[in-house]
């Protein structure tokens, strides 16, 4: 696979994982007893579920839209992976939460 490609595919998936953060999280704090752990995030939480889904989509979009656009960049590169790499850890943790709440 080349470089180039490989980066598209984990910005994709970074895309996708955090539509599923998204999800999980606003079903879980209005639906379940969590709080938003990101101060930048509750406080876009608290103008109401709009702008945190809008914030949310933006913030992560484009800052994927950055790296994507300076990825000759050995910094951007660097980046991409470690992106993608927290957005794993976090679907993990999510499917971690969901095996142990289901048993």
């Amino acid at each position: 696979m080349s470089t180039n490609k490989l980066l598209k595919t984990l910005l994709a998936f970074t895309l996708l994982f955090n539509i599923i953060d998204i999800v999980v999280s606003t079903h879980l704090i209005y639906y379940g007893d969590v709080d938003e752990a990101n101060p930048v995030m509750e406080m876009y939480l608290g103008l109401g579920i709009i702008p945190f889904i809008i914030a949310k989509v933006v913030l992560v979009g484009g800052g994927c839209l950055i790296l994507w656009r300076r990825r000759e960049k050995l910094l951007a590169r660097i980046g991409i992976y470690v992106v993608f790499s927290y957005y794993l850890s976090l679907m993990g943790y999510f499917v971690y939460g969901f095996i142990t709440c289901s048993s």
